[in-house]
Parts: C-alpha cells; sequence; structure tokens
C-alpha cells in the first residue's frame, strides 16, 4: 500500500455488456478511498476487452485527469494492450507497457500509462 494510491482490480473482461457496472464500481471504491493522487487500474485478471472495455479505461485517464489524479494502468497483456493500441488508447492517453506489475507502474516517474 502507498498513501494516496488507489488500486482497482477487475476480475473477467471488460465487454460492452458489463464496462456500466465496473465503472459505476470503480467510482464507488474511489469515493469510499479518499483523496488519490494516483489510480492504478490492474488487468492482470482481464483476458480480453472489446472497444467499450477501451473506451471505458480512456474515460476514466481522462475523467480522473481532470480531477487531477493520475491514472495508470497495470499488468496488461500482450493482447489487451494490442486492443488498446488499435482502439487509439495510446494516442489519448500516453503508452501502454504489457506486464509491468502495479510496483513497476509506481516506481516508473510519469512513465507508462
Amino acid at each position: 500500500r502507498e498513501p494516496g494510491v488507489f488500486v482497482f482490480r477487475a476480475m473477467g473482461a471488460l465487454l460492452y455488456f458489463n464496462v456500466d457496472h465496473v465503472r459505476e464500481r470503480f467510482h464507488e471504491l474511489l469515493a469510499e478511498f479518499g483523496p488519490a493522487r494516483r489510480s492504478v487500474f490492474f488487468l492482470g485478471a482481464v483476458p480480453a476487452l472489446d472497444l467499450a472495455g477501451a473506451e471505458l479505461l480512456a474515460e476514466l485517464h481522462e475523467t480522473l485527469a481532470a480531477r487531477g489524479i493520475d491514472f495508470r494502468l497495470a499488468a496488461v497483456s500482450s493482447s489487451v494492450r494490442e486492443t488498446l493500441v488499435r482502439a487509439g488508447y495510446e494516442e489519448h492517453c500516453g503508452p501502454v507497457v504489457a506486464n509491468q506489475s502495479v510496483a513497476d507502474v509506481l516506481a516508473a516517474p510519469g512513465g507508462a500509462a
């Protein structure tokens, strides 16, 4: 644990039929967490995502940036990274590095999304 760092873990694919639930749960838990300076979305248990899942992550990035909260992705599999790249995530949110642990993401100074 690191003060001011909110880590969220999704369990399962991020697909069109569940992104609304994941979005709501993310915001609920973030509100319960309290003041955060950084949020890490752990994707280690996410085997796949579709365009709606990629859009959810981009939306979270944008929404949190507007609130002054740094948003990063951790444990991104190669296949999920490829989908994010094809969906244009990197163009708007910065580079996505595959297979970085949460510790690696936190240690990176202003590093990868």
